[in-house]
């Protein structure tokens, strides 16, 4: 699955998201660039908003650095194919 970002702000989150996560709607996500794609390598729901997990601008592959899971109003999607490989798994 790929996505595009399309805002890297807090103002599409949904008020829920303020709260859980301590977001506001001035906040930037500043490890995603608008108009650039992203693989998505997993989904995950929180409060039934789903989050995609993805490899960031500032991902290198290191063992400091982990893919990570960001709202998913934050992207549109650009191929929605799901990997092969992936399962679905109720937590």
């Amino acid at each position: 699955m790929i996505v595009k970002c399309i805002d890297n702000t807090g103002k599409c989150l949904p008020e829920k998201l303020f709260i859980l996560q301590g977001w506001n709607p001035d906040m930037e996500f500043h490890s995603i660039t608008i108009g650039k794609n992203y693989i998505v390598y997993a989904i995950s729901y929180n409060l039934g908003h789903p989050f995609y997990m993805i490899c960031s601008d500032d991902y290198n592959g290191a063992n400091i650095n982990y893919p990570e899971l960001l709202p998913a109003c934050l992207f549109e999607v650009i191929d929605d194919r799901y990997s092969s490989h992936w399962v679905e798994k109720e937590i």
